[in-house]
């Protein structure tokens, strides 16, 4: 089993466009970008399927939307092009269909989101804005937003955003699993804590929330706790590299004599014990 994560992102029902909802994505586990759009297909083994370059991208004339004047074709091909991995065509389609449709914060929404899989945080900042101006109270909407700001470091204002989507949404998991990812970067572990506590409430096996537990436990010292979740985790996520490194790093700091054998693995061999908190 690969040493990644093996992400599945689903949308929400409906006919593909209205329907669509940001959900969940981990560049990281510190820093969770918004897509809404499948994870890229994989092949036999489990490795994402080559993408074309941003090169190859402006030479295929925007991405197979050259030419299109219907949104809702538009639209579609731009989705189905984000599904396969090839994010730079997407992004040239979905920049298209705003400027066929720019009042439906939906297209900019998406485009947001692809942006954010390429780590350009400032232009899904700048999509994810246009957004917001046009529906204000919209929970996915200020959530790709505040998502962009954690990615180019404007801190405050991302937990004000957060904190502001969780007013209108207090069910907005995702929200409250990227508010807590950024109070364990201000070294609010304990305010993190609840905040994973409230998402497994609602939603108990989501295993980002379960992950971010266990690692903010440990950096309260509470390593017991800590150790206990991130086995847990571990055991169910085997092939994720960033639970490895979390449980790792908790056994070596219980002087757990598991450390050295586990480090052995694969998964354990080509880092350091531990990883930062937050990684744009």
């Amino acid at each position: 089993m690969p040493c990644t994560p093996a992400w599945d992102v689903r949308c929400g029902g409906g006919d593909g466009r209205r329907g669509a909802r940001a959900l969940l994505f981990g560049a990281s586990l510190w820093l969770a970008a918004a897509v809404c759009l499948l994870a890229p297909a994989a092949d036999a083994q489990g490795r994402p399927r080559q993408r074309r370059s941003a090169g190859a991208a402006a030479a295929g004339g925007g991405g197979g939307c050259a030419g299109l004047d219907a949104p809702d074709e538009v639209w579609r091909v731009g989705m189905e092009l984000g599904k396969g991995g090839g994010y730079p065509e997407s992004r040239a389609c979905f920049e298209r269909y705003v400027q066929l449709a720019p009042d439906d914060e939906q297209g900019f929404n998406i485009l947001a989101e692809v942006c954010a899989r390429m780590s350009d945080y400032p232009g899904s900042l700048e999509a994810a804005s246009r957004a917001v101006d046009l529906a204000p109270d919209a929970p996915e909407s200020l959530f790709l937003k505040a998502s962009a700001l954690l990615g180019v470091h404007e801190y405050k204002e991302a937990r004000r955003i957060f904190e502001h989507t969780l007013e209108i949404d207090p069910f907005h998991v995702n929200s409250m699993v990227n508010l807590g990812s950024l109070l364990g970067n201000l070294n609010d572990h304990a305010a993190a804590v609840d905040i994973y506590r409230r998402v497994l409430e609602i939603q108990p096996d989501l295993w980002q929330a379960r992950h971010n537990l266990g690692t903010s436990l440990h950096s309260l010292k509470r390593f017991v706790e800590a150790r206990r979740l991130l086995e847990e985790v571990y055991n169910d996520m085997p092939g994720c590299f960033e639970c490895a490194m979390s449980l790792a790093n908790t056994l070596r700091e219980t002087k757990d004599l598991r450390y050295a054998q586990f480090c052995g693995s694969p998964c354990c061999a080509s880092a350091a014990p531990s990883a930062p908190p937050l990684k744009p």
